[in-house]
């Protein structure tokens, strides 16, 4: 099937987008980043399969009107035009809007589901990277990498995690793993349901004993604690006793000091002392204006202003200003006086040098119109250019014609060239790099074979042959990683019990330390002994009861009795101490119990050791390869890749320099038969070389430059010969372009000549005077005017500076006179008394500044003073203030009555830490009222006797207290119901999680097995053709670097896939770069689609921006291997990178590449615009109600309504009604 064209009518950034797609070849979709190229391929995804329900590219248009539509066609020429609409129901229609049933759609999909459509015809740069990830990670195994290659599925990635998931559910050795785990535990909650088992009648007895026990340690419990209430009131009373004394003392020296007199306020202090400052502070500021007041004033008397002086001022600094260019000018006249009679002077000398007999006053007598003297200028430049074009004419063809001459004599002393073809075709078919590559061969091969030799010898395998060691059998590196992890975690759980097993034994050590250092101590005796002593008193005591006994007898039975009892009261003395043996003596069976189990799991580790280096042994069969140590078996594999990769690249590099030993002979006899029928004599040269590869890389050098030689030789004369024949002509046709330049140079000189009399003539001149001549006597004139013109300037420029001169002394008699001052007669007196009576008005303009600055001083400082009176007036006001506020007639009262407040203050704080030491002991009423009339010897009597009392209650409730834990220890010591019931329950619950976890190991199993041999039954079935397709597409997408792809068995009998290099060197696929297995693997996905195109199920495959990672020419063979894939399948790719779409226009052939662009998209903007104010317009200029489509049926309807828009059309509500 293949899109004639594709619709994004309305869809993500798309409105009304058409792309057409029918011309054969490559369809490059390019645009910019956010234009919608992944929306694109997401397009095609929907077309086909349906829009989804919740879609997320309703971002531009409204959800229900989403929309896209294409015309395909299938291999047998049917057409189906069709659009996918997103609505529930009749969601494909054709262009008319017509219901089409799904199954026509399907028709021409030819069974191919949406995931099949995604993963196997749809190829992301994140699919191609992964793929090619997962090659190398499942080091060329075939079946992996063609079942990958299939779709964008990660097969390795798949089985790593089943694998990791079974792994951590189970380990046949293991300890961590879940089910290994929960067995553990299930065999320690069986254990202890076993051990924990109580006789019911016993348990009954002694918990009615531990109950009894407990009433009995409550009881004193109780009355300990009134008894210590007491005890703590009488304490609290006895520490408040001197605080209330001491707060009686200070209440009744307070109430005597304020029967003394007034006392001061809080901040009485501090306002006094700030008051008596601010006076001191404000009769000083009163002193100080005062004095500023008169010194301003003083000073203002003294001075003195001239008010003409005031007046004048701005005329006198005026005239100062000008006084300076005013004294320039007048020295300036005589000297424009003298210039002006020096030009004229010498305007007249050399009018009379020039034309005699003219005068200065005739302008016509020196003066030549300005395009006449141009153009005699003109001609007088051009005169000698022309002079010397035709003498340096004359002498080129002269010196030509010998040239002519020479030339001939030349080429007639040439003898004819030999011809060259023959040698010259033999030395261009020399492979340029023959006289390199054949030394560099021959030393290469030599460089392999020594790292060969070197190699085995560094392996131990010196005596070996590589052949034979490559053909020894050897395990694979999957199988070395699996027995090296099967040592690993032999040695991480042997580790692991040695840990175990350290733990217990210092736990067990421990245990028995603490039991014999009880033994050691006061051994309390057990129940056991107690037994035993009463087992031999009641035996005793039967013997004196029968009367058989005699005195021994009886004293011997008194002994046992008070033994017995003496056992029972160490018992119930120290029943702490027997629990805790009881206690020591159960852990210290159950570690010897631990220790025992966990050195059977030991030796059952050190078999399974002894039976993996069996196995070991085995892996290593041949003789010439015995098993190394296991940790070195890395190694051996390494060495075994390093020599079959130098093996292979040996027997490429014999095959390359036989190859080029064999061109070279050919060569050699090719030369030596044209030298020696050009006479040149071989014989020597041969007889040097010896024979064999010495030969050819001897003789062929010595052959390729005598042949150079004569071919140089030979080429020299012809191209001798050749460039004469080439001079001589050259030669004549330079002379006769000479000859024509020197008659068109003579031309050019008569026609001056006659221009130049016609331009001299006018002007005065005669037609016979040389240029120069003229062109000085026009220069001569033109300085004439120059210097009148200069004279006249100089005239007028003197009466201007006249008139400016006398104006300035009018200006200074008319300032003098103003000032009252006398005028001098002479220039120089004048500028003396100017500057005079400039420093008299500047002296004048500060005394005046410093008039207004004295005034204003004066009255700051009177108002200064002002302030300063008033703040010492407010200032003894406040102090006044203070001593009524007071109550103290002057300042020594007022002094006393802060001294009486600061003894006051200090009372109060000693009754308010009195008081809040009192707080702590009890509300101060009630401690004042219980200490009323106690004295503190009837207080340390109560004391004394509370104190007997607490003591002798503390030693009952001590007694009770042991009593009760020598009842508990026994209890707890075969209590073992409630934790038998735990471990009971614990117990189904570890049994109910090994059935789950056992369940899903066992489906993992399954899982993967199955998917393993369906693998193998694809590889089986498809490795053969698609390994063929692929070889072709990876020899072209990597340039012919690689050339084959190889399936062989690995070392551990697996099948893998090696690649084959341009040089025959074999590689293994993990040894690959990144990129390169990146196309290996575009390579057998594009392989893998030619199953589809035989089953008549071929679809577009789109590519999005797989060539982002590859280089220019790398890009361009993939373009090209997918131009030759489309002969097959209907090929877009998809880009956002401009340089793929111009590579594919430039690199695949005319109309095969198609680029279609897609615009940058531009969001919309969603704010809709403010309603315009004014009337509401007329019913036939209102919009009309907009268009909708039913979600069901697809029809058309509008809505004209209030409130929300309906989705469906009335007829579709009407019959769901």
């Amino acid at each position: 099937m293949r899109i004639n064209r594709l619709d994004l009518t309305a869809f993500g950034p798309f409105s009304g987008l058409s792309l057409p797609l029918d011309a054969p070849g490559v369809h490059v979709v390019h645009g910019p980043n956010e234009a919608g190229k992944s929306t694109a391929l997401e397009a095609l995804n929907q077309l086909f399969y349906g829009i989804d329900l919740r879609s997320r590219y309703g971002f531009v248009h409204d959800i229900t009107a989403l929309r896209l539509g294409a015309e395909i066609t299938d291999g047998d020429g049917a057409v189906l035009d069709f659009v996918r609409h997103k609505r529930r129901k009749n969601d494909l229609t054709g262009p008319d809007g017509t219901p089409l049933d799904e199954d026509r759609l399907l028709g021409f999909l030819h069974g191919i589901t949406k995931d099949v459509f995604t993963n196997t015809f749809a190829l992301t740069l994140a699919e191609l990277k992964q793929g090619g990830e997962s090659l190398l990670k499942g080091e060329g195994d075939i079946g992996q990498a063609l079942f990958s290659a299939r779709s964008s599925q990660d097969l390795a990635s798949v089985l790593d995690r089943l694998e990791d998931r079974r792994r951590e559910l189970f380990l046949l050795r293991g300890q961590n793993p879940g089910i290994n785990r929960a067995l553990g535990e299930y065999r320690r909650l069986d254990r202890t349901v076993r051990e924990r088992q109580t006789l019911p009648a016993e348990f009954v007895k002694l918990r009615t004993a531990v109950e009894a026990a407990e009433k009995r340690f409550a009881e004193l419990g109780d009355r300990l604690r009134a008894e210590r209430d007491e005890q703590g009131r009488l304490n609290r009373l006895a520490s408040a006793l001197p605080l209330l004394r001491t707060r009686a003392l200070a209440r009744e020296s307070l109430a005597a000091l304020t029967a003394e007199g007034p006392l001061a306020a809080d901040d009485a202090t501090e306002r006094l002392h700030g008051l008596e400052q601010k006076a001191v502070l404000a009769r000083q500021k009163r002193r100080q204006a005062e004095d500023d007041l008169q010194a301003q004033k003083d000073e203002l008397g003294a001075l003195h202003v001239d008010e003409r002086l005031t007046g004048a001022a701005r005329s006198v600094s005026a005239l100062v200003k000008s006084a300076a260019k005013v004294e320039s000018a007048d020295n300036d006249l005589a000297a424009l006086s003298r210039e002006a009679a020096d030009a004229r002077a010498g305007a007249e000398r050399l009018l009379r040098r020039t034309r005699p007999g003219a005068s200065v006053e005739d302008p016509g007598s020196f003066t030549v119109a300005a395009a006449a003297a141009d153009r005699i200028t003109a001609l007088a430049q051009k005169h000698p250019g022309l002079v010397a074009r035709v003498e340096n004419a004359r002498r080129q063809s002269a010196a030509k014609g010998e040239d002519v001459e020479a030339a001939r004599r030349g080429l007639d002393a040439l003898a004819e060239a030999v011809g060259h073809d023959l040698l010259e075709t033999v030395l261009s078919e020399f492979p340029p790099a023959l006289d390199a590559d054949l030394p560099r061969a021959h030393d290469d091969l030599t460089g392999t074979d020594a790292r060969i030799a070197a190699l085995l010898a560094e392996a131990g395998w010196a005596g070996e042959e590589p052949e034979t060691l490559l053909k020894s059998a050897a395990p694979g590196r999957s199988e070395v990683k699996a027995h090296l992890k099967r040592f690993d975690d032999l040695e991480d759980e042997r580790r692991e019990r040695r840990r175990a097993r350290s733990r217990a034994r210092t736990e067990l050590d421990k245990a028995d330390g603490r039991l014999e250092a009880l033994r050691a101590g006061d051994n309390p005796p057990s129940a056991a002994d107690l037994a035993a002593a009463r087992a031999e008193r009641d035996g005793l005591w039967r013997r004196v009861r029968a009367g058989g006994a005699d005195g021994s007898a009886l004293t011997a039975y008194e002994a046992a009795l008070e033994a017995a009892d003496a056992l029972a009261d160490r018992l119930w003395q120290n029943a702490e101490r027997v629990a805790e043996r009881y206690q020591l003596e159960g852990s210290v069976r159950d570690r010897t119990l631990e220790l025992d189990r966990i050195d059977e799991e030991l030796a059952d580790l050190d078999r399974v050791q002894d039976a993996l280096e069996q196995g070991w042994e085995e892996l290593w069969p041949s003789e010439a390869l015995p098993a190394p140590q296991v940790g070195a078996a890395e190694d051996v594999l390494d060495r075994l890749d390093r020599l079959r990769a130098l093996h292979s690249e040996r027997t490429a590099r014999h095959a390359e320099l036989e190859r080029l030993v064999e061109t070279a002979d050919t060569l050699i006899d090719q030369l030596a038969s044209l030298l020696t029928g050009a006479g040149v004599a071989l014989e020597p040269l041969a007889a040097q070389a010896g024979a064999g590869v010495g030969r050819s890389v001897a003789l062929l050098p010595q052959l390729r430059e005598l042949a150079d030689g004569e071919l140089a030789e030979r080429r020299g004369a012809a191209e001798d010969r050749a460039a004469a024949l080439l001079r001589v002509e050259s030669a004549e046709r330079d002379l006769a372009r000479l000859l024509d330049d020197q008659t068109e140079a003579e031309a050019a000189l008569s026609e001056w000549e006659r221009q130049w009399a016609e331009a001299v003539e006018p002007a005065g001149f005669a037609p016979s005077a040389a240029p120069e001549s003229v062109q000085a006597d026009l220069d001569r004139l033109a300085d004439v005017a120059e210097l009148l013109e200069r004279a006249r300037g100089s005239e007028l420029r003197a009466e201007e500076l006249r008139a400016e001169v006398s104006a300035f002394g009018e200006r200074l008699e008319a300032a003098f006179a103003e000032c009252g001052v006398e005028p001098p007669d002479g220039w120089a007196e004048r500028s003396v008394a100017l500057e005079a009576l400039e420093q008299r008005v500047l002296a004048n303009i500060e005394a005046v500044r410093r008039r207004a600055e004295l005034t204003g001083n004066i009255r700051g400082r009177e108002e200064a003073l002002r302030e300063a009176r008033a703040e010492e007036e407010s200032t003894e006001e406040a102090l006044g203030a203070l001593l009524a506020e007071t109550g103290v007639p002057d300042t020594a009262g007022l002094r006393a009555a802060i001294g009486r407040a600061d003894e006051a203050a200090s009372l109060r704080r000693q009754i308010a830490h009195d008081e809040k030491q009192l707080a702590v002991h009890g509300a101060i009423p009630a401690l004042e009222e219980q200490a009323d009339g106690l004295t503190e010897p009837d207080l340390d009597n109560h004391l004394e006797e509370v104190g007997r009392r607490v003591e002798e209650l503390e030693g009952r409730r001590d007694a009770a207290n042991e009593e009760r834990t020598r009842a508990k220890a026994e209890l707890d010591r075969i209590d073992g119901s409630a934790e038998a019931a735990a471990a009971s329950d614990e117990l189904a619950a570890v049994r109910a999680e090994i059935t789950d976890r056992a369940e899903e190991y066992v489906r993992l199993t399954i899982a993967r097995e199955v998917l393993l041999r369906c693998v193998e039954a694809y590889r089986r079935e498809n490795q053969d053709p698609i390994l063929r397709r692929a070889e072709g597409f990876f020899r072209s997408l990597t340039l012919g670097r690689f050339t084959e792809l190889r399936p062989e068995l690995d070392d551990g009998g697996r099948n893998v896939l090696r690649v084959v290099r341009d040089t025959g060197a074999q590689e293994e696929v993990s040894a690959l770069s990144e990129g390169t297995g990146d196309q290996l693997y575009l390579a057998l996905r594009l392989a893998s689609l030619e199953r589809y195109a035989v089953s008549g199920q071929a679809m577009p495959f789109i590519v999005d921006d797989i060539f982002m990672t590859f280089d220019d020419e790398r890009s361009a063979a993939g373009l090209a291997v997918l131009d030759e894939l489309a002969e097959q399948f209907q090929v877009v790719v998809l880009t956002h990178h401009r340089h793929i779409a111009e590579l594919a226009e430039s690199a695949l052939p005319r109309g095969r590449a198609h680029v279609h662009r897609l615009p940058r998209f531009a969001p919309p903007s969603r704010a809709e615009p403010e309603p315009a104010a004014g009337p509401l317009p007329e019913a036939a200029d209102r919009p009309s109600p907009p268009a909708l489509t039913c979600r069901d049926c697809g029809a058309g309807f509008t809505h004209t309504g209030r409130g929300r828009r309906p989705v469906r059309c009335p007829d579709c509500r009407a019959g769901a009604s």
